[in-house]
């Protein structure tokens, strides 16, 4: 347990699965570096997630692009807590790919992958790393019927030494309906008082403040709910002011017009065979997950996805993605793009396009 006013940093990532990991998932995973970054500063950092890719330290292989991401987190100071609980791969391979699939359907050959990691870094020690899985299984440390998944889980053990909080301050939710309230929660341990106010995006300073809070005292209320009834919807920062009035700390939410839903366009409505499709989104969730899907025109089964691409996070953007299974280019033919709510199959907008010869 952490005690109030101490933290640690948690982060959680999904990286793309497919063959191409130098273009891909390598590309995901350079962010990743800045927890290493966090980690020798003092911080304690855990990564966790399915990363859709194999380690160094498990094998050797002949495509060094197969094992880039794992020594790019490496380099960059993370460590793989389950290797540094089992440091013989041969004795302890820990695979966590794949059970089969989720009970009761079971496929006949038994894929043995360790490809979900918790990563460490800064001031922490592991004493113990368990994969979590199906029954009678050599893999399964800690077994639970019926398990759910199609990967293993990995639960890691660690003695931290937690760092003072720094000033924080968070807008909740990130969506917020025109009208509606949203929530602003701060910490900041410096000071007798604390300062809140709501600006619009883009570089707003105190002096442009719409509404907020002034001079709180410091005690066990650190949420205060801030109308915006009044406020056109749009882009807005919360900002946590200090007593000389310099900001702290900020945090970005969007006011959404009322009964603006999600809607998704290909960009072009015709492509050519091997050439990228381009999406535009607007008015999404903004759910860390939320995810645009290629499937044939008519598709049925929400599981036969052709390719896809992750909106990350935004509620309004573009992207470029080359769908198609193991790389391959798809048959000219007729296509749907959906967007699906945060890694589910829960489809919130379509858009048509046509694949060329």
């Amino acid at each position: 347990m952490v005690r109030p006013g101490k933290v640690v940093a948690v982060s959680n990532v999904h990286l793309s699965s497919g063959s191409d990991e130098d273009s891909v998932r390598l590309t995901e995973a350079e962010p990743l570096a800045m927890l290493g970054r966090l980690g020798a500063e003092g911080t304690p950092v855990f990564l966790t997630g399915d990363f859709n890719t194999l380690s160094h330290l498990d094998q050797v292989s002949d495509n060094e692009d197969e094992l880039a991401v794992t020594r790019l987190l490496a380099a960059a100071g993370l460590r793989d807590s389950y290797r540094e609980a089992h440091p013989d791969a041969a004795a302890r391979p820990g695979y966590t790919f794949t059970p089969g699939a989720p009970h009761p359907v079971t496929e006949p050959d038994d894929t043995r992958m360790r490809i979900d990691y918790v990563f460490t870094a800064g001031p922490s020690e592991t004493f113990e790393s368990q994969i979590v899985g199906e029954i009678d299984n050599a893999a399964t440390d800690i077994a639970i019927f019926p398990w759910p998944s199609d990967h293993r889980g990995v639960v890691s053990s660690f003695r931290v030494t937690p760092v003072d909080a720094p000033a924080l301050i968070v807008a909740t939710p990130r969506r917020v309906p025109e009208g509606g309230v949203v929530n602003v929660r701060t910490w900041d341990t410096e000071g007798p008082t604390w300062t809140a106010f709501i600006v619009p995006r883009g570089g707003g300073a105190p002096a442009d403040a719409l509404t907020g809070v002034r001079d709180m005292i410091h005690h066990w209320q650190r949420m205060i709910p801030i109308s915006m009834a009044g406020y056109p919807p749009g882009d807005y920062d919360a900002l946590l002011v200090d007593e000389d009035g310099s900001v702290l700390r900020r945090s970005a939410f969007t006011v959404a017009k009322s009964g603006a839903r999600p809607e998704i366009e290909a960009i072009t409505a015709t492509v050519k065979q091997g050439e990228p499709v381009q999406v535009r989104w607007r008015d999404t969730p903004g759910d860390l997950r939320d995810w645009i899907a290629v499937f044939r025109a008519g598709e049925t089964d929400v599981s036969r996805y052709l390719g896809f691409v992750y909106t990350e996070a935004a509620f309004a953007g573009e992207a470029s993605f080359l769908p198609g299974p193991g790389g391959e280019p798809l048959p000219p033919g007729e296509y749907e793009l959906r967007l699906m709510h945060d890694e589910s199959y829960l489809v919130l907008a379509k858009a048509s396009f046509t694949l060329l010869p």
